[in-house]
C-alpha cells in the first residue's frame, strides 16, 4: 500500500514540476502598470555601442519617430526624433492623431494592429466564444461579401485569419477558398466585425479589457479613420505599448504567472506558417521562416508590421522586441536596420 502511494506521489510531483515548467516566464521582467519601466546599461549586455549607432543613425535618417530595444523585458533603447517635417505631409499626418503628455507621438499602427486583433481572436477562441471553423455567413449573415451564397459559405474565419478567403479587395469572388493567397484588408476587417458581434462590445472596449488592463496598456486606443481609408478602425499605439504587446508574444501568451491569451494552441498556430501558400504568414503575423523574409535576423523571429516601415521585431531566441515607428522608410529598411542591429549585438 505504501509502494502504491509512493509511486502516485511521485507521479503527481512530476505532473505538477511540468506543469509549473509549461507556464514558466521566458523572460524575467515585466514592466509594471503606472511605474517607471526599468533600463539595462548597455554595457552589461556588452553591446557595441559605436555599432549600435550606425543602426540608430540609419532609423533616424530613414524618418523613424522612435526606436525602442527591450531586452528580457527591460529597456535596452529608447530614442526618439523630431520628425515634425513628415507632420507637413498630409498622408503621414493621418497617422498621428495626438501626443503623449511627454511629447512622444501617439501614432495609427496602420497593418500592424492585425496582429492585435489576431490576439483577440485567440482569447475569444478559448473562452468558446468563436469557432475558427465556422463559416463568416453564420456569423455575420449572407452577403457580407459579392460572392454567391454559395461562394461565401465556404468561406470560415479561418480563411480570412490566413488570408486564402478567395476574395479580392473588392470581396468579388476570385479563386475557390484555400487555393490562393493574397493579402486584403478588406476581408480582415470583417474579423473586427466578427468580434464585435459575439462579444457585444466595441473593439475598443474589447482590446482594453482583454489585453490593455491585463498587460498595462496605459497610451493606445481605437479610432476613426478618416472616409477614404478601406478600413476605419486604426489602432493609434506608442513604442511602449506596442512593446508590452511584444513582451506578451515573446512570453507565449503571459504576463508573469497570468496567461492572458489563455489559449496557448492558438497562438502556436498563429505564429506558425497557416497555409501552405505563403509560409511567411501565420493568422495575421508575419514570419522569418526559413530566414526568408529577413535573412538577417533569427529564424524564429516574429513580425508584427503595418505600412510606412511600422514593425515590431519580435525574436524569441535573442529575447528580444524592437519596435520603430515614423514616416515610410526604404523598402528594404526592415532588413537593413536588423542587419545593422545585427552587427551590434554581442
Amino acid at each position: 500500500m505504501k509502494a502504491h502511494f509512493l509511486f502516485y506521489f511521485l507521479i503527481c510531483c512530476c505532473f505538477a514540476c511540468s506543469t509549473t515548467k509549461s507556464i514558466e516566464n521566458k523572460i524575467a521582467y515585466f514592466p509594471p502598470k503606472n511605474k517607471e519601466w526599468a533600463t539595462i546599461p548597455l554595457e552589461k549586455k556588452r553591446w557595441n555601442k559605436a555599432k549600435l549607432g550606425t543602426a540608430l543613425d540609419y532609423a533616424k535618417a530613414q524618418k523613424s519617430s522612435g526606436i525602442l530595444i527591450v531586452k528580457n523585458g527591460k529597456i535596452l533603447v529608447e530614442t526618439y526624433w523630431d520628425i515634425s517635417k513628415s507632420l507637413e505631409n498630409p498622408l503621414f499626418k493621418d497617422f498621428v492623431p495626438g501626443k503623449t503628455p511627454d511629447g512622444r507621438l501617439i501614432e495609427d499602427v496602420a497593418s500592424l494592429q492585425k496582429s492585435v486583433v489576431s490576439l483577440l481572436v485567440g482569447i475569444a477562441n478559448g473562452k468558446g466564444l468563436l469557432d475558427l471553423n465556422a463559416s463568416v455567413s453564420s456569423i455575420l449573415g449572407e452577403e457580407w461579401s459579392n460572392a454567391t451564397k454559395s461562394q461565401e459559405g465556404s468561406i470560415t474565419v479561418t480563411h480570412l485569419l490566413n488570408m486564402t478567403s478567395g476574395l479580392d479587395v473588392d470581396l468579388n469572388f476570385a479563386h475557390p477558398v484555400g487555393t490562393h493567397w493574397q493579402y486584403n484588408n478588406m476581408t480582415y476587417s470583417q474579423i473586427i466585425k466578427i468580434l464585435e458581434l459575439i462579444t457585444k462590445k466595441d473593439i475598443n472596449t474589447l482590446t482594453k479589457t482583454w489585453l490593455g488592463d491585463q498587460i498595462g496598456i496605459q497610451e493606445s486606443y481605437w479610432g476613426q479613420r478618416p472616409e477614404r481609408f478601406p478600413n476605419r478602425h486604426g489602432y493609434m499605439a506608442t513604442h511602449r505599448d506596442l512593446a508590452r504587446l511584444g513582451l506578451l508574444v515573446l512570453n507565449k501568451g503571459f504576463w508573469q504567472k497570468k496567461e492572458v491569451i489563455q489559449n496557448a494552441v492558438y497562438l502556436k498556430k498563429a505564429l506558425s506558417p497557416s497555409q501552405h501558400l505563403n509560409r511567411q504568414y501565420g493568422y495575421l503575423y508575419w514570419l522569418n521562416t526559413d530566414k526568408s523574409s529577413i535573412p538577417s535576423g533569427e529564424a524564429d523571429m516574429i513580425c508584427m508590421r503595418g505600412a510606412l516601415n511600422r514593425y515590431v521585431y519580435i525574436a524569441p531566441s535573442l529575447d528580444l522586441v524592437v519596435v520603430r515607428l515614423g514616416d515610410e522608410a526604404d523598402r528594404s529598411f526592415y532588413e537593413d536596420f536588423w542587419a545593422l542591429l545585427v552587427a551590434a549585438m554581442p
